[in-house]
């Protein structure tokens, strides 16, 4: 079929070409009885129809090329596709250890990692600063995910500055465990750009759980303000509510267990976070995402 359509294109080709002359010779002669204040429409006319006849029998010689050779264009953007897809494809895993309730350690690892941080959401803290309702959220993770066989999918950013895995963790079921957390209120959503694909069903599911206040939205006000600010309406408003802020690393007082699920965010300054790498340079909190020594580099 490429070899019919590529002749047609060569004598569409032959056509355009003769038109061109024809333009040519007609402009030569428009010109000539120009100078000579003879006449001109018969040579005006010629000339235009003959330049419309080359640029449309050009036009399709083009088409005819395209459509029998792909250009180097149109091959980039079927291999783009292509690496899409290969990037967004899921990988299947097992849960080894729950964490605490959004971030698990599986086996295999994927692409390297054997640390996952859930994407698009944020369950209150279990070791380091124990927040209310963080031991039931462990739990609720500990009885749907340790032990099983899940699926994770990734999104645009693959790794977060602690060196762990970002993913949706899709449940034997085909139930996206990071909104059943949301749905069930054990977690608030917490969006980090770019990888954000999921975002409105996790709003919506928070929209519900939150109307109905039960999970954590069924705590009280003194509790909803210890948790992390996520810019949901809760935590970070204790000093103007006139609770009392939990203690933090902020303090200036390093902890360090290899229980402890810590994130940079949670020192006030960089020397803090290096103190407590410094104390167990295993890094079991994963501090030292590209392990160079240094904590929580920005």
């Amino acid at each position: 079929m490429n070899v019919v359509v590529q002749g047609i294109s060569i004598f569409v080709g032959i056509l355009a070409l003769i038109s061109l002359l024809a333009f040519a010779a007609s402009v030569c002669g428009l010109l000539l009885r120009s100078s000579r204040h003879k006449p001109i429409r018969t040579f005006g006319v010629a000339a235009a129809v003959s330049l419309a006849l080359t640029l449309t029998l050009g036009g399709i010689s083009q088409s005819l090329d395209n459509a029998s050779s792909p250009d180097a264009a149109s091959e980039a953007s079927v291999g783009q596709a292509s690496r899409n897809a290969d990037e967004a494809a899921p990988y299947d895993t097992t849960v080894t250890r729950v964490v605490d309730g959004d971030t698990v350690d599986i086996s295999p690892s994927v692409e390297g990692f054997a640390r996952v941080r859930l994407i698009g959401v944020d369950t209150p803290e279990t070791h380091f600063g124990t927040q209310p309702y963080g031991a039931e959220a462990s739990e609720f993770a500990k009885r749907h995910l340790e032990g099983k066989d899940v699926v994770l999918e990734l999104d645009v950013q693959k790794r977060d500055p602690y060196g762990r895995l970002l993913a949706y963790v899709h449940l034997p079921d085909g139930r996206m465990f990071n909104e059943v957390l949301v749905e069930e209120g054990y977690a608030q959503v917490a969006t980090f750009p770019p990888n954000v694909r999921h975002v409105d069903r996790f709003r919506e599911a928070q929209r519900d759980v939150r109307g109905d206040e039960r999970g954590l939205w069924g705590l009280s006000e003194e509790e909803l303000c210890q948790q992390t600010d996520r810019g949901n309406g809760i935590g970070g408003s204790c000093s103007r509510s006139g609770v009392k802020k939990q203690p933090s690393s902020g303090s200036g007082e390093a902890k360090s267990n290899g229980d402890i699920d810590l994130d940079c965010a949670d020192f006030a300054t960089q020397k803090e976070a290096q103190k407590v790498l410094e104390q167990d340079p295993s890094d079991p909190n994963y501090l030292d995402g590209d392990d160079d020594g240094v904590a929580c580099e920005r």
